[in-house]
């Protein structure tokens, strides 16, 4: 008994019995797999042969049903395995009587097991031929469940040891051979069972009759999954070996180029999908022996992409099917720069541009078969080259919205997707060649572009170092907050950060004032204003912009000043009087009474107003000139009479 565990990647085998006298039944588990034989451990099902035993590919594990014991005792139980362990199943309800070389097979297209047939011997012991089933049973999440057997044209008679497979290529059950109601009765018919019910396909051509002289008598048949066919090896009444495929409900000999036949009667047969062909073990004859079928060899060559770029890294991989493995690789046609070798993958860089292919010749291990795969075409493009990435401006500030680009040349001339890296804090990648950024943070970035093209290639470019400034401010300052008409007054910006270059503006200035593009600004007022502000606007050499707060200071009409002389009733000085009259003007006036010259009888006044001295901010130090306003007076003699 073997099957095919696809969860677990091998090959299964249980059981049977030894061509020995006596003859021994056993109980003990293998798997198959890259051509080495294991036994596992642990508990297994009581020694028997000729149980049913497949793969539920629904529930993901093996079951195994019936069969007979050493005693001659045909058996009921139920068991699956699965990750190398048996368990008992008893968990259904409805089980079939107890039988022995029933057919089973996985009913892909329905999802469940279905069992057909099987033989019982009669109660008084040996094979009589009273004992023979033709009862159809269903096994699905652990419960067996008998079907109706139909048929438009009839149902199979009683029968066992017949041959039964799931045909994945048609779609269907199909089941050839086995014995009915004598024991040497052999039916060369082929049977298939489709949507409930069963047809009769039989043919001219047909396998050969089978003289079967053992214990069991079960015929063993696999699906080739690879070459989509149905795998039978037999042995005729003369005695010779036979394999035969069968495909779209045709039966076809192939024995005379099958380059080996399996010897030996009542072996067992499966598909190795992980190893790719199909496996047939020992039967009636020893030493035990075990046989391949790998299917006609073929080769075909299949690369890690259809097209590459120059220098860019191509991977050929031969791929065989049939044949007898280990096998041999020669590439007569290979792309420029890449060199045959003795492996199923070539892996190289191209070295020229243009159109080229590959091709294989692949030869087993008999030495006699080889296949050469079709010749496989390439395109080799131009190397791929990624520009380094340019920003839309030298340097930026943070906040200022800049834009970096790049440029490619070579590849096939499509680019699948843009990486850009290493961008300024507040930036994030777009797949394009341009990427809009508004930096959040100042610093020095790497900005960085990894373009992929349409060979998926990718290809990174240098680094360009950018520089990030933090943002630009500036304050203002004045130099007095009152003046007259007439009079002048600083404004300085103090402004930093940015590119430290920049573009100045004074905003607000009264009359008279214009903006210039100073850091010192002189500004003369032509009108009087109560109170006014100023404020200051740089921009620097990358565009950011910054403001200051506001200034203030009031502008005063110009000073005045007026006198009126009185003279007392006598022609003396001391009886004279002088008033001084100030309008407008800012600023607490001194009054300075002096005389032209020592010993002038002329007097006159001065008076000096504003703010006295006071030094600018400037670097020159120079001193403002206080205000002066001085009327003279008409001249009176110390003695004597009034001019």
């Amino acid at each position: 008994m073997m099957a095919y565990d696809p969860s677990d990647g091998y090959v299964v085998l249980y059981g049977g019995y030894t061509n020995t006298n006596p003859t021994s039944y056993l109980s003990d588990t293998w798997t198959y797999s890259d051509g080495t034989w294991t036994q596992l451990s642990g508990t297994a099902p009581p020694a028997r042969a000729g149980g049913a035993f497949a793969w539920d590919g629904a529930d993901h594990e093996l079951v195994l049903f019936g069969g007979v014991n050493v005693d001659g005792i045909q058996l009921g139980d139920t068991w699956t395995f699965a990750g190398g362990a048996w368990s008992h199943d008893t968990g259904s309800t409805n089980n079939s009587a107890a039988r022995m070389a029933s057919m089973m097979t996985y009913k892909t297209a329905d999802g469940y097991l279905v069992m057909y047939g099987g033989y019982t011997q009669a109660s008084g012991g040996g094979y009589d031929g009273t004992g023979y089933f033709n009862d159809l049973w269903e096994f699905k999440a652990g419960q067996w469940t008998q079907l109706t057997l139909a048929g438009p044209l009839g149902v199979p008679p009683p029968m066992y040891g017949a041959a039964m497979t799931f045909d994945a290529y048609d779609g269907y059950v199909v089941m050839f051979g086995g014995r009915e109601n004598t024991y040497q009765s052999y039916m060369p018919y082929t049977w298939e069972y489709n949507g409930g019910d069963w047809y009769n396909i039989s043919s001219s051509t047909a396998p050969p009759v089978w003289n079967c002289g053992a214990v069991v008598c079960e015929e063993e048949v696999a699906y080739d999954a690879l070459d989509k066919q149905v795998v039978y090896a037999t042995e005729t009444s003369g005695g010779s070996e036979e394999t035969w495929f069968f495909q779209s409900g045709t039966w076809t000999d192939v024995t005379s180029t099958a380059n080996a036949v399996p010897t030996g009667l009542d072996e067992a047969m499966a598909w190795d999908g992980a190893d790719g062909y199909v496996l047939d073990f020992s039967g009636l004859n020893l030493p035990a022996s075990a046989w391949i079928y790998p299917g006609p060899l073929t080769a075909s060559v299949v690369p890690n992409q259809p097209g590459v770029d120059v220098g860019q890294t191509l991977d050929l991989t031969a791929v065989v099917t049939g044949g007898t493995p280990a096998y041999t690789y020669s590439w007569p046609a290979l792309p420029a720069g890449c060199s045959s070798s003795d492996s199923a993958t070539i892996s190289c860089q191209p070295t020229t541009v243009g159109a080229t292919s590959a091709v294989v010749k692949v030869t087993d291990s008999s030495g006699g078969r080889s296949a050469t795969s079709a010749t496989l075409a390439l395109t080799i493009s131009p190397a791929l080259t990624v520009a380094t990435p340019n920003g839309s401006k030298p340097f930026s500030d943070v906040n200022e919205p800049i834009s970096f680009g790049t440029s490619t040349t070579g590849g096939p001339g499509t680019y699948l997707t843009y990486s850009w890296t290493k961008v300024p804090l507040g930036c994030s990648s777009v797949n394009a060649s341009a990427l809009p950024c508004t930096p959040a943070s100042p610093g020095t970035y790497p900005v960085q572009v990894t373009v992929t093209d349409g060979n998926h290639y990718a290809v990174p470019s240098t680094s360009l170092p950018y520089t990030v400034l933090s943002n630009p401010s500036v304050t203002i300052a004045e130099n007095r907050t009152v003046l007259d008409l007439g009079e002048s007054i600083l404004f300085w910006a103090n402004a930093s950060g940015g590119s430290g270059v920049y573009t100045y503006t004074y905003n607000n200035l009264p009359a008279g004032c214009s903006t210039a593009n100073v850091s010192v600004l002189s500004c003369t007022p032509s009108t009087t204003v109560s109170s006014t502000f100023v404020t200051a606007s740089i921009v620097d050499t990358v565009g950011g912009t910054a403001s200051s707060g506001s200034v203030y200071f009031g502008v005063k009409p110009d000073p005045t000043l007026s006198l009126s002389w009185a003279q007392g009733g006598t022609p003396s000085y001391a009886n004279a009087s002088l008033t001084v009259l100030l309008t407008y003007g800012s600023g607490n006036p001194q009054y300075h009474p002096c005389f032209n010259a020592p010993g002038s009888n002329y007097p006159s006044i001065v008076a000096v107003f504003g703010r006295g001295a006071r030094p600018t901010p400037s670097a020159s130090g120079t001193p403002q000139p206080v205000r002066i306003r001085s009327l003279g007076v008409s001249k009176t003699a110390l003695a004597g009479t009034q001019p």
